[in-house]
């Protein structure tokens, strides 16, 4: 009986293949090295490499050199269920307007729940609904010079407006059916969240 097995190059698993590396061909390879780097290492070193022959006792069993097909998805044909996620929301087709302000960003990101959306100003998108509500959603306090002036300090008086953070333009919005989907999915009136 034999001490020493071949193993095909491409079903011999990490044991095995870090063995041959560095005790059969002395190549330096560190313990945490995957199977791709081994492989790699070893037909850099012996280009013609098809088979490794190991101990018995480091070959363990082969790799399987095919997948098995993947069985059947019961109920395939039936639509999928939908849910919270934003894949599911309705969409709305917008543009988000260019601004003068060379300190405002090129782009607009839009986060909700850790998901982002990154919309480039001027280019017409197509963002989920609860992206388009956090948009739509988004003012910035502004003080704005009136024509009063203040007659303790003799400057203008200064009068606070809400403004939206990023003028838009909407192109398409969803139906209505399809917001009310929405909201009845998503809001939670347990805990009082409202659209």
């Amino acid at each position: 009986m034999s001490d020493t097995v071949s193993i095909p190059l491409d079903q011999a698993r990490n044991k095995a293949l870090f063995h041959y590396a560095a005790v059969v061909l002395g190549l330096e390879v560190s313990s945490g090295a995957n199977d791709t780097t081994l492989r790699s290492k070893i037909l850099a070193a012996a280009p013609d490499t098809t088979e490794i022959k190991v101990p018995a006792n480091v070959a363990g069993p082969a790799a399987p050199a095919t997948v098995a097909p993947i069985a059947a998805v019961e109920n395939a044909d039936k639509p999928r269920k939908l849910t919270s996620h934003f894949r599911d929301d309705p969409r709305v087709e917008l543009t988000v307007m260019g601004s003068a302000d060379k300190t405002r960003a090129k782009d607009v990101q839009i986060a909700v729940n850790g998901d982002v959306v990154i919309i480039q100003r001027g280019k017409t998108v197509d963002i989920p609904y609860r992206h388009f509500l956090a948009l739509r959603d988004a003012v910035e306090t502004i003080g704005r010079e009136t024509d009063e002036i203040n007659p303790v300090t003799g400057l203008p008086i200064i009068e606070w407006v809400d403004q939206p953070s990023y003028p838009f333009s909407v192109s398409k919005m969803p139906s209505e059916a399809e917001i009310a989907a929405y909201h009845a999915r998503c809001d939670d009136a347990a805990i009082g969240i409202a659209a």
